[in-house]
């Protein structure tokens, strides 16, 4: 007797489950659900690593005076 896929349509470890005509679907459908949720990752990771890059390049050019700054006073 073939095993009932739960709500999710995820089976666990060693679970069976009967090959119907609606798995290619669900299975497309969840590949791309991944790829959209790691997209969304990255997406947030390029953000902070923007931001950080944005915060050394502000702390480079305030650097950069102070040696302007500490020169001229020499």
């Amino acid at each position: 007797m073939p095993s009932v896929p739960s709500r999710s349509g995820i089976t666990s470890p060693g679970e069976e489950r009967e090959i119907g005509e609606g798995d290619d679907h669900q299975e497309a459908w969840a590949r791309e659900e991944q790829q959209q949720l790691i997209m969304r990752q990255q997406d947030r990771t390029m953000d902070t690593i923007a931001g950080t890059l944005h915060t050394l390049a502000q702390q480079a050019g305030l650097m950069g005076q102070e040696i302007v700054e500490h020169n001229e006073q020499v």
